[in-house]
């Protein structure tokens, strides 16, 4: 190619790195302004066994993070038995009773605690499960409800307000 070919193709208009900056600080402005209204839970992860019992399950978690479970937060469980893609989840809420300490075989030292349960569980999708002893689930207990940008800067205010 000549010279004046390779000049032009070599420097981009001033035009399109104008409007290439501008629409590159619309996408973050854009994405900051959503992650505001984007929550993102903080999970406990941990099994829930029905018991033998009264209905009576038995959550058990592990002890990262334990001190952040309170009273009346939400528990979503995926049973075994029925595909929560399918089904739904159940949710459940934590009780007042207390964590006692246990050692699992899995999970090392952890936690255990007891939610009765009803003979029927709804689910997310309005499906009736029936309660029946030995039903194990995945449990999630939310500890923290932020927002994504939330999580962003809770670091950078940390550092600042030292």
């Amino acid at each position: 190619h000549s010279e004046p070919v390779q000049e032009i193709m070599g420097r981009p208009p001033g035009w399109l790195v104008r409007s290439g900056i501008a629409v590159i600080v619309m996408a973050v402005t854009l994405l900051m302004i959503g992650s505001y209204f984007v929550s993102y839970p903080e999970l406990i992860k941990g099994s829930l066994i029905i018991g033998q019992k009264e209905q009576v399950s038995q959550i058990v978690f592990p002890r990262n993070g334990a001190g952040k479970i309170k009273a009346g937060q939400k528990i979503n469980v995926k049973f075994d038995e029925y595909p929560y893609m399918e089904f739904g989840m159940v949710q459940l809420q934590v009780p007042q009773s207390e964590m006692i300490p246990i050692t699992d075989p899995l999970l090392g030292m952890s936690y255990s605690m007891e939610i009765p349960l009803l003979d029927t569980l709804e689910t997310q999708y309005g499906f009736n499960i029936p309660c029946r002893p030995g039903m194990i689930g995945a449990a999630e207990i939310i500890t923290d409800d932020l927002s994504v940008l939330d999580r962003l800067l809770n670091p950078i205010r940390t550092v600042l307000k030292r």
